[in-house]
């Protein structure tokens, strides 16, 4: 029963935490895309 509902927090978390992640993985995309954009404009 512990286990269960250890395991359950823990996936919890994990589902609140994936937006933020999520966001990240976007911005540092989008900044590497706009890095090498302006690299080969100069």
């Amino acid at each position: 029963m512990v286990k269960y509902r250890s395991w359950s927090f823990f996936t919890q978390k994990q589902v609140e935490d994936y937006p933020l992640i999520l966001t990240i993985m976007c911005l540092f995309i989008l900044y590497s895309l706009d890095y090498k954009t302006s690299y080969s404009v100069i």
